[in-house]
């Protein structure tokens, strides 16, 4: 999360004054690794030239939306002014996205590339929001001030598109860590382990939005869904004890009707990517740095690695448009650069991003 949500989680837990339920929350408790065969490594050959034909959608430090991306790795092409300022985060859903503008007048946006028309939502210094299909979306803004604490609470709303209406569904310190959409809806991540407070069980976890109200999937976080699976992934710590962005040991946990670790025993640390279209799990296991290591390929049904790609990738900010799973680097100069592999065949590639501050996927036309 950006230094603004890192901030508004530095306050001691609240009850939350949106409605909540918990019922249907439990499923039977996470159970042992599962230890099926491996698949034999494959070391990928060389990256091959980076998919440039992917349906981008990218801002830039001027406002600016662009649908393109040249060779250099610079947005091209048709382009659409959104705002006057840096564009910080985008989610997407079909032809439209939701994108944040930084500055004095820091605000959330929604953009139709039907009609390439800009609507501004609602004033906010948080840059996160997911839509829920074509129904409506949620995102986060300030809430109320508390005497007693030195930052404020966040409040998380949920815009429905067809009737315009704006409904306030929690407010609280910390609202949220991440909002997603998945095939089950927007999916709330409220880690255990905040910044400078720990949540209790009962309080943290994943959190779907139905029919205006919250109810909990999983202790743990939902990184994708489909057909009735989701996948998921433990909470980070690391060394320390404390959950961190990159550092932080996870696992990755499959939930049916139980949930189920995937990651062995002796892997130290395992990061979620994807749900295939034919049903497999894609993994991350990072080696020797965050962004060089071995994604993993499981079966969903057997629960066994059919297959192991080395390469390099980031499990960061992952989003995925085909066959193809794409994550970002912000590390060095520059500070973007785009890493992607292809499912289909294990092959990997890689793009210095250039003057682009926010990214996304639209859907097909």
């Amino acid at each position: 999360m950006r230094s603004v949500a890192i901030a508004l989680a530095a306050a001691v837990l609240m009850t939350a004054c949106g409605s909540r339920s918990e019922s249907g929350a439990s499923a039977s408790a996470t159970v042992s690794p599962t230890s099926g065969a491996s698949a034999t490594l494959r070391a990928t050959a060389g990256p091959i030239a980076f998919p440039l034909d992917l349906p981008f959608i990218v801002g830039t430090n001027a406002g600016d939306l662009f649908f393109q991306i040249d060779k250099d790795g610079r947005p091209t092409g048709r382009s659409v002014h959104g705002c006057g300022t840096p564009i910080t985060h985008i989610s997407t859903s079909g032809r439209m996205a939701l994108f944040n503008c930084s500055g004095p007048d820091s605000a959330l946006y929604l953009y139709d590339d039907t009609t390439s028309r800009v609507t501004r939502i609602d004033k906010t210094e948080v840059a996160m929001s997911a839509f829920d299909a074509d129904r409506g979306f949620a995102y986060v803004t300030i809430g109320a001030t508390v005497a007693t604490a030195p930052i404020s609470m966040t409040k998380l709303l949920y815009r429905d598109l067809k009737t315009g209406a704006t409904a306030v569904l929690d407010e609280r310190f910390a609202v949220a860590r991440d909002l997603r959409s998945s095939g089950e809806g927007i999916a709330i991540w409220r880690p255990r382990n905040n910044d400078s407070f720990m949540r209790s069980d009962a309080e943290a976890g994943t959190w779907l939005v139905h029919g205006g109200t919250l109810t909990k999937l999983s202790q743990h976080r939902l990184v994708d869904a489909s057909a009735g699976r989701y996948l998921l992934e433990t909470e980070g710590v690391d060394t320390y004890g404390y959950t961190t962005s990159n550092t932080a040991n996870t696992f990755v946990v499959l939930r049916t009707s139980v949930e189920q670790q995937l990651t062995p025993p002796g892997i130290q640390s395992e990061k979620a990517l994807a749900i295939l279209d034919n049903g497999r799990l894609l993994a991350w296991r990072p080696e020797g740095g965050i962004f060089d290591g071995t994604v993993i390929v499981y079966d969903a049904a057997t629960k066994a690695v059919v297959r192991q790609d080395r390469g390099k990738l980031s499990a960061s900010g992952v989003l995925r448009s085909g066959d193809w799973i794409v994550g970002s680097e912000y590390s060095g100069v520059p500070s973007l650069t785009l890493r992607a592999y292809r499912s289909s065949d294990g092959m990997f590639a890689a793009l210095e991003g250039a003057a682009i501050s926010a990214w996304a996927f639209l859907g097909p036309k």
